[in-house]
Formats: structure tokens, sequence, C-alpha cells
């Protein structure tokens, strides 16, 4: 999930391995497009398209 960091870094990822209970955590190794805005679009690989894809086959 990116959180917005009003008047400080932006944007920030965070990551957490379930919805159920979640345990979120800043990620330390991102890049993101500089500077990013809402509505930026952010590129996926072939292999990241597919995850998602897998997991909403009816979307």
């Amino acid at each position: 999930m990116f959180m917005d960091e009003a008047g400080g870094r932006g944007y920030l990822p965070f990551h957490t391995d379930g919805l159920a209970e979640p345990d979120w955590s800043l990620q330390s190794d991102y890049r993101l497009p500089s500077p990013p805005r809402h509505g930026t679009v952010l590129p996926v690989t072939a292999e990241e398209l597919a995850r998602v894809r897998a997991a909403y086959p009816n979307s």
C-alpha cells in the first residue's frame, strides 16, 4: 500500500504478507518516478502482471 507522507517524503510503500492479520512494514528497497503524483503510472513486469491476473482471474 502506498501512503502519502504530506509535507515529508511523499509516497511511501508499505508491505504485509496478509490482510487477515496485517503486519505492515515500510519497504526500504523501492524506486518511484520522481516526483510521484496522484495518478502516476507504475510499470510492472510480465511476471508481476501474471501474478495479479492469477490472483484475480474473473476481473
